[in-house]
C-alpha cells in the first residue's frame, strides 16, 4: 500500500476505493498488505494462488479462505491438510479460530478435524472422514510393537525422511517396509508433504 500511495501520488482511502472497485483480491498473508487485480491469478483447485511467498486466494482473507477451503473440503480438514493447501503453518494460527461461529471441530483419532459448520456438509464431511478412517485402518500398517519403535526413531530424528526413518528402524532389527512406515504416518497424522520429500511435523 505504500508504494502504491507513493507511485500513484494519492491518498491510501483513494487507493484503497479504488482497488475495491476494481475488485482486487487481498493477499491473505503478509497481514493483507499485497494487492492482485482479479484477472492475474490462476487459482488451484482449492481456489489457492500463489505468487513467489505471497498468497491469495478467491474468498478473501485467512478468516474467509479458512472458512471457504473446509466448507469445499469432502472429509474437514486437519491442521497438517490446512497448512499444506495454504502454504502457511496452520499451528500458528488455529487457536483463533477454535471458537469461531463458522467452523467447527471433533476430535478423530486424537486429533482435531475441522468441519463446515453448515448441517447438510457437515453430515456428508463427517461420513467421508469416517470412510478415510476405515480405508486406513484397513491398510497395511505395521504391528503396533513396530509401531512403537518408529515412533520412538522419529522422536529422535523428526526431519528424517521416510526412507530414512525406515533404515534407521531395520537397524534396530525390525523388517518393516517403506510403504508400511508411509502408511502408519498418514494414519497417524504426521506425514506433511514438501515440493522435495517426505517430512514429518512434530
Amino acid at each position: 500500500m505504500v508504494n502504491l500511495v507513493s507511485l500513484l501520488n494519492y491518498s491510501e482511502r483513494t487507493i484503497k476505493r479504488r482497488l475495491k472497485h476494481w475488485k482486487a483480491y487481498t493477499s491473505y498473508n503478509y497481514n493483507s498488505s499485497f494487492y492482485v487485480l482479479p484477472d492475474i491469478p490462476e487459482f488451484d483447485q482449492y481456489g489457492i494462488w500463489k505468487y513467489r511467498k505471497i498468497f491469495f486466494s478467491k474468498f478473501g482473507n485467512l478468516n474467509k479462505t479458512l472458512k471457504g477451503i473446509i466448507d469445499q473440503s469432502v472429509a474437514g480438514l486437519t491442521a497438517s491438510e490446512i497448512s499444506d493447501i495454504l502454504g502457511l503453518s496452520a499451528y500458528t494460527f488455529l487457536s483463533h479460530f477454535k471458537n469461531d461461529p463458522n467452523l467447527q471441530r471433533h476430535q478423530h483419532n486424537g486429533r482435531y478435524i475441522y468441519f463446515s459448520k453448515k448441517p447438510n456438509i457437515f453430515e456428508i464431511q463427517k461420513t467421508g472422514r469416517d470412510e478415510i478412517r476405515q480405508s486406513i485402518a484397513e491398510s497395511d500398517l505395521p504391528s503396533d510393537s513396530d509401531s512403537v519403535i518408529i515412533l520412538a526413531e522419529l522422536i529422535k530424528h523428526p526431519k528424517d525422511t521416510i526412507e530414512q526413518l525406515t533404515r534407521r528402524t531395520r537397524r534396530k532389527g525390525i523388517k518393516v517396509s517403506i510403504e508400511k512406515v508411509r502408511n502408519l504416518l498418514v494414519y497417524l497424522d504426521l506425514l506433511k508433504k514438501t515440493p522435495d520429500s517426505q517430512l514429518f511435523e512434530h
